[in-house]
Protein backbone atom coordinates (compact mmCIF):
# COMPACT_ATOMS: atom_id res chain seq x y z
CA UNK A 1 0.00 0.00 0.00
CA UNK A 2 2.85 2.25 0.70
CA UNK A 3 4.60 1.78 -2.49
CA UNK A 4 0.91 2.51 -4.46
CA UNK A 5 1.11 6.16 -2.18
CA UNK A 6 4.56 6.61 -3.15
CA UNK A 7 3.97 5.97 -6.58
CA UNK A 8 0.46 8.00 -6.75
CA UNK A 9 2.74 11.13 -5.36
CA UNK A 10 5.62 10.62 -7.56
CA UNK A 11 2.92 10.31 -10.91
CA UNK A 12 1.80 13.89 -9.88
CA UNK A 13 4.70 15.64 -8.98
CA UNK A 14 5.74 14.30 -12.27
CA UNK A 15 2.98 14.85 -13.90
CA UNK A 16 2.53 18.44 -12.74
CA UNK A 17 6.08 19.06 -12.98
CA UNK A 18 5.69 18.81 -17.06
CA UNK A 19 2.62 20.58 -16.95
CA UNK A 20 4.11 24.11 -14.75
CA UNK A 21 7.58 24.15 -15.49
CA UNK A 22 9.84 24.06 -18.22
CA UNK A 23 12.66 21.38 -17.87
CA UNK A 24 15.91 22.43 -20.12
CA UNK A 25 18.43 19.31 -20.24
CA UNK A 26 21.98 18.97 -20.54
CA UNK A 27 21.83 23.00 -21.34
CA UNK A 28 25.95 23.27 -22.10
CA UNK A 29 27.65 26.43 -23.52
CA UNK A 30 24.26 28.32 -24.17
CA UNK A 31 21.66 30.01 -22.26
CA UNK A 32 18.37 29.37 -21.63
CA UNK A 33 16.14 31.66 -20.49
CA UNK A 34 11.75 31.98 -19.02
CA UNK A 35 9.84 35.11 -18.94
CA UNK A 36 6.86 35.62 -16.65
CA UNK A 37 4.38 38.55 -16.59
CA UNK A 38 2.98 39.52 -13.39
CA UNK A 39 -0.50 41.58 -13.04
CA UNK A 40 -2.25 43.50 -10.67
CA UNK A 41 -5.59 45.38 -11.42
CA UNK A 42 -8.08 46.77 -9.16
CA UNK A 43 -11.45 48.17 -10.29
CA UNK A 44 -11.61 51.62 -10.67
CA UNK A 45 -14.53 53.02 -7.89
CA UNK A 46 -15.62 56.72 -7.92
CA UNK A 47 -19.37 57.35 -6.74
CA UNK A 48 -21.32 60.29 -5.28
CA UNK A 49 -24.53 60.09 -3.44
CA UNK A 50 -26.44 62.84 -2.17
CA UNK A 51 -29.58 62.26 -0.34
CA UNK A 52 -31.82 65.19 0.69
CA UNK A 53 -33.54 65.10 3.89
CA UNK A 54 -34.66 68.16 4.64
CA UNK A 55 -35.65 71.67 2.92
CA UNK A 56 -37.31 73.76 5.29
CA UNK A 57 -35.24 74.88 8.02
CA UNK A 58 -36.89 76.32 10.98
CA UNK A 59 -34.33 77.23 14.27
CA UNK A 60 -32.72 74.26 15.84
CA UNK A 61 -29.70 75.30 18.62
CA UNK A 62 -27.95 72.03 17.12
CA UNK A 63 -28.38 72.55 13.43
CA UNK A 64 -30.94 71.08 10.92
CA UNK A 65 -29.66 67.76 9.12
CA UNK A 66 -30.38 68.66 5.57
CA UNK A 67 -28.68 65.89 3.49
CA UNK A 68 -26.68 62.63 3.47
CA UNK A 69 -23.59 62.30 0.95
CA UNK A 70 -21.38 59.21 0.61
CA UNK A 71 -18.41 59.39 -1.51
CA UNK A 72 -15.89 56.73 -2.94
CA UNK A 73 -13.03 57.26 -4.62
CA UNK A 74 -9.77 54.96 -5.26
CA UNK A 75 -8.07 56.60 -7.89
CA UNK A 76 -4.54 58.08 -7.43
CA UNK A 77 -5.26 61.63 -8.87
CA UNK A 78 -8.15 61.97 -6.51
CA UNK A 79 -11.78 63.90 -6.14
CA UNK A 80 -13.02 67.27 -5.02
CA UNK A 81 -16.22 67.67 -3.27
CA UNK A 82 -17.64 71.63 -3.19
CA UNK A 83 -20.60 73.23 -2.17
CA UNK A 84 -21.79 76.97 -3.40
CA UNK A 85 -24.34 79.15 -2.02
CA UNK A 86 -26.80 81.03 -4.59
CA UNK A 87 -27.90 83.77 -2.05
CA UNK A 88 -24.06 83.73 -0.36
CA UNK A 89 -24.77 81.66 2.66
CA UNK A 90 -27.77 83.40 3.59
CA UNK A 91 -31.83 82.50 3.44
CA UNK A 92 -32.86 85.48 1.34
CA UNK A 93 -35.91 87.08 1.73
CA UNK A 94 -38.80 86.78 -1.54
CA UNK A 95 -39.18 90.89 -0.26
CA UNK A 96 -38.78 93.37 2.05
CA UNK A 97 -42.11 94.48 2.40
CA UNK A 98 -42.15 94.20 5.76
CA UNK A 99 -39.10 94.78 6.91
CA UNK A 100 -37.14 90.98 6.57
CA UNK A 101 -33.06 90.56 6.05
CA UNK A 102 -31.32 88.20 5.62
CA UNK A 103 -30.62 85.12 7.73
CA UNK A 104 -27.19 84.21 7.63
CA UNK A 105 -26.40 80.38 8.12
CA UNK A 106 -22.75 78.32 8.00
CA UNK A 107 -22.75 74.39 7.81
CA UNK A 108 -21.03 71.51 9.95
CA UNK A 109 -20.62 68.09 7.96
CA UNK A 110 -20.31 65.07 10.66
CA UNK A 111 -18.11 62.17 8.56
CA UNK A 112 -17.78 58.71 9.22
CA UNK A 113 -15.69 56.39 7.20
CA UNK A 114 -12.35 56.27 6.12
CA UNK A 115 -10.62 59.68 4.29
CA UNK A 116 -8.06 58.53 2.18
CA UNK A 117 -4.54 59.57 2.78
CA UNK A 118 -3.82 62.90 1.03
CA UNK A 119 -7.43 64.05 1.22
CA UNK A 120 -8.23 67.34 2.61
CA UNK A 121 -11.33 68.01 4.52
CA UNK A 122 -13.30 71.21 5.35
CA UNK A 123 -15.96 69.87 7.85
CA UNK A 124 -17.07 73.58 8.87
CA UNK A 125 -18.11 76.15 6.62
CA UNK A 126 -18.91 79.50 7.51
CA UNK A 127 -21.21 81.78 6.04
CA UNK A 128 -18.27 84.18 4.95
CA UNK A 129 -16.94 80.60 3.01
CA UNK A 130 -20.42 80.53 0.96
CA UNK A 131 -20.00 84.60 0.46
CA UNK A 132 -19.76 84.19 -3.34
CA UNK A 133 -21.94 81.79 -5.35
CA UNK A 134 -19.73 81.48 -8.28
CA UNK A 135 -16.39 80.33 -5.94
CA UNK A 136 -17.34 77.14 -4.90
CA UNK A 137 -15.92 75.84 -1.10
CA UNK A 138 -14.03 72.85 -1.28
CA UNK A 139 -15.57 70.26 1.57
CA UNK A 140 -13.28 67.26 0.63
CA UNK A 141 -10.44 67.79 -1.92
CA UNK A 142 -7.64 65.90 -3.51
CA UNK A 143 -4.34 68.41 -4.21
CA UNK A 144 -1.72 66.50 -4.89
CA UNK A 145 -2.37 62.85 -4.63
CA UNK A 146 -4.14 60.29 -2.47
CA UNK A 147 -2.64 57.58 -1.47
CA UNK A 148 -5.29 54.97 0.18
CA UNK A 149 -9.01 55.12 -0.88
CA UNK A 150 -11.41 57.26 0.37
CA UNK A 151 -15.16 56.13 1.69
CA UNK A 152 -16.85 58.73 3.73
CA UNK A 153 -20.30 59.20 4.58
CA UNK A 154 -21.13 62.94 5.80
CA UNK A 155 -24.24 64.49 7.35
CA UNK A 156 -24.41 67.86 6.22
CA UNK A 157 -26.26 70.29 8.88
CA UNK A 158 -27.40 74.12 8.21
CA UNK A 159 -26.32 75.93 11.34
CA UNK A 160 -28.15 79.33 12.37
CA UNK A 161 -26.37 81.62 14.84
CA UNK A 162 -28.26 81.65 18.38
CA UNK A 163 -28.70 85.71 17.49
CA UNK A 164 -31.31 84.72 14.50
CA UNK A 165 -33.74 82.86 16.74
CA UNK A 166 -36.32 85.78 17.42
CA UNK A 167 -35.53 86.29 13.65
CA UNK A 168 -36.96 82.93 12.42
CA UNK A 169 -40.16 83.37 14.56
CA UNK A 170 -40.99 86.89 12.14
CA UNK A 171 -43.33 86.82 8.79
CA UNK A 172 -41.42 86.15 5.34
CA UNK A 173 -40.50 83.73 2.94
CA UNK A 174 -36.86 83.05 2.55
CA UNK A 175 -35.00 80.14 0.44
CA UNK A 176 -31.40 79.15 -0.73
CA UNK A 177 -29.96 77.19 -3.07
CA UNK A 178 -27.57 74.83 -2.05
CA UNK A 179 -24.92 73.31 -4.91
CA UNK A 180 -22.65 70.11 -3.93
CA UNK A 181 -20.44 69.05 -6.72
CA UNK A 182 -18.18 65.74 -6.85
CA UNK A 183 -15.90 66.34 -9.47
CA UNK A 184 -13.29 62.99 -10.57
CA UNK A 185 -10.01 64.64 -11.13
Amino acid sequence: MVKFFVLVLLYWFMFYSVCLATTYLNVQDSAESESQELTHTVSRVSTFKYTPKTSVINYDSSGVNIAAISVVNNTIDGFTLSVSSAQGGVLAPDSTDDGEQDIPFSLSLEAVGSQGTGVDSNLSIAQTALGDSSTPTDILAVTGEQSSPTSVSLEVNVVLDSTVEDQMSMAGAYADTLTFTYTDL
